[in-house]
């Protein structure tokens, strides 16, 4: 168990209260620079005013790289454009050519067309018992 804490006197500072501020001292002054009779030398390259001649030949070439390849894109782009556009035209006739060549397909193989074209050619049905089924010795069947 602890011991119970002491009551401080009346009007006494508390324990943790820190004493009066002391008002701050005035600084030193400065010493004095003797006036130099001649001008003062900028030694650092970043003291100089105006712009670096080798930063304005790189940013010379970027902006000069950056246009021609905007330039180049674009021209690529419209080539690819007028490529695209060749190729859709190619692939619209070569749809109605399939669509053509199907129907006439169709057409020619039905079973009345070609009757007819073995009858012009003096081509005859057999009749039931002459059709003759040949063999070849190594076709699989």
């Amino acid at each position: 168990m602890s011991l119970p804490a002491r009551q401080a006197p009346l009007g006494a500072p508390y324990p943790e209260a820190s004493p009066e501020p002391r008002p701050a001292a005035e600084p030193p002054p400065a010493p004095r620079r003797r006036p130099s009779s001649t001008p003062a030398r900028r030694t650092h390259a970043r003291s100089r005013r105006g712009v670096h001649v080798g930063f304005l030949i790189f940013t010379g070439i970027v902006v000069t790289v950056l246009i021609v390849g905007v330039v180049a894109l674009n021209a690529f782009l419209a080539q690819a454009a007028f490529q695209m556009r060749s190729a859709d035209g190619r692939l619209d006739e070569l749809r109605r050519d399939q669509l053509h060549l199907t129907d006439e397909a169709a057409r020619l193989s039905s079973p009345v067309l070609v009757a007819a074209w073995a009858r012009q050619h003096d081509m005859v049905t057999p009749a039931p018992g002459e059709i003759y089924i040949l063999r070849v010795p190594g076709s699989g069947r």
